[in-house]
């Protein structure tokens, strides 16, 4: 796992945005970023779920639960043990339970640290 400013310091590598996240005592949010291979050496259904993968999130972001949703179960069957996904259908439900405030911005913020 590594920061967004580490993966903008790097190039010939893949990765995937795990989320955005603000620790606890800060107010500037972090993207999380997945390093999964070298550029080149990844399967195109590899690349193409990882594009699926931040259309869900750009969903989940805006609120959009059911595009969110979707896309999240169709790479959850083509993945059965990827916790990210699972992890991500569980904040939807939590979400749709309690819905976040109008000017929520998609941020999971931990409360300890």
């Amino acid at each position: 796992m590594v920061s967004e400013d580490t993966r903008n310091e790097s190039s010939g590598f893949i990765y995937r945005e795990l989320d955005m996240v603000r620790v606890k005592g800060k107010d500037q949010p972090v993207r999380i970023y997945e390093l999964l291979g070298k550029e080149g050496e990844m399967a195109d259904s590899m690349i193409s779920n990882i594009s699926s993968f931040e259309q869900a999130l750009a969903y989940y972001r805006n609120c959009r639960w059911d595009e969110a949703e979707e896309i999240l179960q169709n790479l959850l069957q083509q993945d059965l043990n990827h916790k990210l996904y699972t992890l991500f259908l569980e904040r939807i439900n939590m979400c749709r339970q309690s819905p976040p405030s109008e000017n929520w911005d998609g941020v999971y913020t931990f409360e300890s640290k």
